[in-house]
């Protein structure tokens, strides 16, 4: 049976098809919240809270004592203004309080090896589990609004290792760009493998227009949601601007979604890949959802030339063990996975 979406959602839904099929058009103010309550017959609170998303989104602004405008630019995708560039940011602490339940971690693995016993011990195809990668293509439909087929998912040992395979897809002879500043490890990593790196500046809403118009790259790898160290999010105009720069410039998308399950709002569903899979590689872990040390993440490739694109990892073994791979696919299958990322995200409204 299919989950029904809170009365917010399906109004945030409805709003924004409006929104970028110009039935509400950039600049036009939208009713007040009373007046769209009265007309779509929700509450005050439900209009408030999908205005709330789209504002978050950068679907639309609020003015205060005057209303809601739409602000979202389909022409040229670009963002309203320039940001500033980021400077003198505090180091984010990781902290123990998105790790998930021992006990519940514990159980599963029992359950695991309950069920699967000796399958555990058989050696996994480069790729990974396809159990796994089934539970992997559910999950990022219903709640992330990725829609993909399991053979389009590549498991692998965390974001280092999916960044060298990054690497081995789209050669070394490229020039890569990464944001300034980002996770240590993206340009370590980069370096390592031998290709010409250069920094864009981050601002508040991404990578610089500017940095862009400038830069050349083949490869733009950006973290869209809740970008380390920065804490920084793009917009929807931000994230089309940067699918416009891949299509304008031949170029990649690497997007590194670390971090995003705890983004509030449901903005966290229009990934980069959902908008336009043509041009990027998806990529995440679980290392900031179950723990840190749980050394597991995947890789997302477009589907257009996907036979292609295998053919230049294939011959690498996997890197993840299969009792990892069979116990992250219970806590998927079992739902305690999501419920886990809801009562984090609950504390977190808390704070």
């Amino acid at each position: 049976m299919k989950n029904k979406l809170p009365a917010y959602v399906d109004l945030y839904y409805k709003l924004q098809k409006d929104i970028t099929h110009g039935v509400y058009q950039t600049g036009a103010k939208l009713p007040s919240k009373r007046v769209l309550a009265d007309k779509e017959n929700v509450s005050v609170i439900t209009v408030a809270h999908a205005y709330d998303l789209l504002v978050s989104e950068g679907y639309i602004t609020s003015l205060q004592r005057s209303g809601y405008y739409v602000s979202y630019q389909a022409g040229d995708f670009f963002s309203t203004g320039e940001e500033d560039f980021i400077e003198d940011i505090p180091f984010m602490h990781d902290t123990d309080d998105t790790r998930m339940s021992y006990n519940i971690f514990a159980k599963t693995l029992r359950k695991v090896l309950n069920i699967h016993q000796e399958s555990v011990l058989v050696k996994s195809p480069w790729n990974g589990l396809l159990y796994l990668r089934k539970a992997l293509a559910n999950y990022l439909a219903r709640a992330r609004g990725i829609y993909v087929d399991p053979e389009q998912i590549v498991i692998g040992s965390g974001a280092e290792y999916l960044y060298s395979l990054v690497v081995d897809i789209i050669g070394r002879d490229k020039t890569y760009a990464i944001e300034d500043p980002s996770y240590e490890q993206i340009s370590h990593t980069y370096i390592s493998q031998d290709v010409k790196l250069i920094r864009m500046k981050l601002g508040q809403n991404g990578i610089l227009t500017s940095q862009l118009k400038e830069k050349h790259a083949d490869v733009l790898h950006v973290t869209p949601y809740h970008s380390f160290p920065t804490g920084s999010t793009t917009d929807i105009n931000k994230r089309k601007q940067y699918l416009k720069w891949a299509k304008d410039n031949h170029a990649w998308i690497v997007e590194d979604d670390y971090d995003s399950e705890y983004v509030f709002g449901i903005n966290g569903r229009n990934t980069l890949f959902s908008l336009d899979e043509k041009q990027v590689i998806y990529l995440n872990t679980f290392s900031n959802t179950i723990a840190s040390a749980v050394r597991i993440g995947y890789m997302i490739l477009p589907k257009g030339n996907l036979k292609e694109l295998q053919a230049k990892i294939s011959q690498r073994s996997n890197t993840v063990s299969t009792l990892m791979q069979y116990l992250v696919a219970e806590l998927i299958q079992s739902g305690s996975f999501e419920r886990h990322i809801n009562r984090v995200r609950k504390n977190m409204r808390k704070e």
